[in-house]
């Protein structure tokens, strides 16, 4: 079966491209020929679509929160807490894609279905990761809006959103797009809550494909002393990086901190750290995860990695767009320990010094696992 692929096309999201590779890998050992759509939308009219959002129905207890995360992000950038990513780290992460992500060519909303004709695509798997996020376009290219139509079967595998609402101009176009699928899979409990009113289909929570993938070939084992990573994406946990830090040295003793930065993120963990890494491709930073004694994080696949690795870790929640997927995991994985909102939420739960029962997560992965799989097989195969 000849299968595309069609998720964001990152630059530099680690968990992003990972999750890619882990698909593409999971589905060629299902002995399928796959190509990843190389996607890249016209990106006009951002500002009129950000005002149309507030116009098309947007609760007000929404509203608040809309406005002051543009507010925020245009103040961080004025200010300089978010500067243009290193050229550096940009090449890096270019050639580790092009090395293990097979991508078509180059195709945009309007060429999309002329591409899937190309290529002789039998089914598109849109996802995984936050692809179904951006509800505000005309065109929902990721919820097969494609222009030409495709002929073929559409699948979604894990994917994902944290928008807070449906807007209302596009309530009965997502209802279309959505009857078009052969099979509906999506990521997290808020996700399927979203969008199940729109399809009669069952939508089945699976795994990030990341979870469906060892990664052993991009792993290296080091000797260096030990040390806590850091990978922060968004704002500061509420308490403050400092008094975190503080806490885990109570438990780890004066232990250096490593972080890994995405300088057009977050650089608030910065003052904070012994070692800054701004030009580490998708593989240092997995072998990061890897070889750390500890991990502190805001960043979904930097949960999932620590888990996968076994690794103990504490994890936090700010902005609602982050947060969705976290409690999601949270609270299907019992995590709600080491899961937190805050500084004083985690020394309330002692989340440091907390072993994590990965008997009690691995029986719950183990068969999310063998269920993730089948839905992708059985999804494929009909």
């Amino acid at each position: 079966m000849k299968i595309g692929i069609l998720t964001m096309n990152y630059r530099r999201n680690y968990g992003g491209i990972l999750q890619c590779v882990a698909l593409q890998n999971t589905l060629e050992r299902m002995g399928h020929d796959v190509e990843v759509v190389r996607y890249q939308p016209v990106d006009k009219g951002r500002l009129w679509r950000r005002v149309k959002l507030l116009l098309s129905g947007m609760p007000f207890s929404v509203m608040g929160k809309y406005l002051y995360d543009i507010g925020k992000d245009f103040i961080a950038t004025l200010i300089g807490k978010q500067k243009p990513l290193s050229t550096q780290l940009l090449s890096k992460c270019k050639y580790f894609v092009d090395s293990n992500i097979k991508y078509t060519e180059l195709c945009n909303e309007n060429t999309i279905g002329d591409l899937l004709r190309k290529h002789e695509i039998d089914i598109v798997v849109i996802g995984s990761d936050k692809i179904w996020g951006e509800l505000s376009r005309k065109q929902l290219v990721y919820m097969g809006d494609f222009n030409p139509s495709f002929q073929g079967r559409i699948i979604s595998y894990a994917a994902c959103s944290s928008f807070p609402f449906i807007p209302s101009y596009n309530k009965d176009k997502i209802h279309r797009l959505l009857l078009n699928f052969s099979a509906i899979s999506v990521r997290d409990a808020y996700t399927r809550n979203l969008f199940r009113c729109y399809s009669d289909i069952d939508m089945k929570i699976v795994l990030d494909p990341t979870f469906l993938y060892d990664f052993q070939p991009f792993l290296i084992k080091k000797k260096e002393e030990p040390y806590v990573f850091t990978y922060i994406l968004g704002r500061e946990i509420e308490g403050g990086h400092k008094s975190m830090i503080d806490q885990i040295r109570k438990q780890y003793g004066n232990i250096k901190i490593k972080a890994i930065v995405l300088s057009d993120e977050s650089m608030d963990i910065v003052p904070y750290v012994d070692e800054v890494i701004d030009d580490a491709d998708p593989s240092e930073w997995l072998n990061a995860i890897y070889n750390a004694s500890f991990v502190y994080t805001d960043s979904f696949h930097g949960i999932v990695f620590s888990l996968k690795f076994k690794k103990p870790f504490v994890a936090y929640y700010t902005e609602a767009s982050r947060a969705t997927r976290l409690i999601d995991l949270r609270d299907r994985l019992h995590l709600d320990r080491v899961i937190v909102s805050s500084v004083e939420d985690s020394v309330n739960k002692e989340a440091i010094g907390s072993a994590i029962d990965y008997n009690l997560v691995y029986d719950i992965v183990d068969k999310m696992q063998k269920q993730s799989q089948l839905f992708l097989r059985n999804s494929i195969e009909a």
